[in-house]
């Protein structure tokens, strides 16, 4: 049995990848005034969502269709107006290429700038637990009942001294450290993160007295632990008289547990005047 041929006529407007394609007629017209497309955000970070914001002032009004790119080249499936910044992105340039089109007319593809590169995040161990915040009171409490009373720090007398009062505004930044140095499984003085060296003493007025005391071991979250802690700092002769130093008036405080550390437990005391 004969049949027909049967003839198809097909307008295309596709965005596939980077390719930005149609079928325009013989003698296609060309749509003008097509500024670059923005971005709402030029400093993305993983997690964020962006926005491309293109020209709709074309001469004629055309429709638009999008394509993120990462390091120039196609994010596939990313063919919204929004894009929301995935961890494969870090380390990349993101853009997005918005195509115009309308039937007679030669599409056209016009591309953002460049954003800054996705910083990448920081990875926190699921295992990182950090002190409450009643903890800093168990370990100012310990420290305070230890200054109360005089006592003698390897062969040299020390008189009761006045309490320590808490500085809230340097705990903050004390606990953040801690969690840092618990992260990357070391204690001390100082970590290393992304190349780059990070000290204890860099959170501190430096013009004025201060003492910092790390250790490792003790659970400082609990009151007996805190009790614990400033026990064992009392047993070296230097932390004892530092401790019962009249100079120093406050006190920060940071804990931090990682269960993968070969050091669990991490705290971090800051005295200063």
């Amino acid at each position: 049995m004969f049949r027909k041929p049967m003839l198809l006529t097909l307008t295309l407007a596709v965005v596939l990848g980077l390719a930005c394609a149609s079928a325009p007629a013989a003698n296609a017209k060309t749509i003008t005034k097509i500024a670059k497309p923005k971005i709402s955000d030029t400093t993305p970070a993983v997690g964020q969502k962006l926005t491309a914001k293109a020209d709709t002032a074309t001469k004629p009004k055309a429709k638009i269709y999008y394509q993120w790119l990462r390091g120039g080249k196609a994010i596939k499936g990313a063919t919204k107006k929004t894009y929301t910044v995935k961890s494969t992105d870090a380390g990349k340039k993101l853009a997005v290429k918005a195509c115009y089109y309308k039937e007679k007319y030669t599409t056209r593809c016009v591309t953002s700038k460049a954003t800054k590169k996705v910083p990448t995040p920081p990875t926190a161990p699921t295992t990182l637990t950090v002190a409450a915040p009643e903890a800093v009171d168990y370990a100012v409490n310990a420290l305070n009942e230890v200054r109360s009373e005089a006592r003698t720090c390897g062969g040299t007398k020390y008189p009761a001294v006045p309490a320590l009062k808490v500085d809230a505004k340097l705990t903050k930044a004390v606990q953040a450290f801690t969690e840092a140095l618990a992260q990357n499984k070391t204690w001390g003085l100082s970590y290393t993160a992304d190349g780059k060296t990070y000290h204890v003493a860099d959170l501190v007025d430096r013009t004025k007295p201060y003492h910092v005391l790390t250790g490792y071991g003790y659970d400082a979250s609990t009151e007996e632990g805190a009790k614990a802690y400033v026990a064992a700092l009392l047993k070296k002769s230097d932390h004892c008289a530092v401790i019962m130093s009249a100079k120093y008036t406050q006190a920060a405080f940071g804990g931090a547990h990682n269960a993968k550390s070969k050091y669990p437990y991490v705290e971090t005391v800051v005295l200063h005047s």
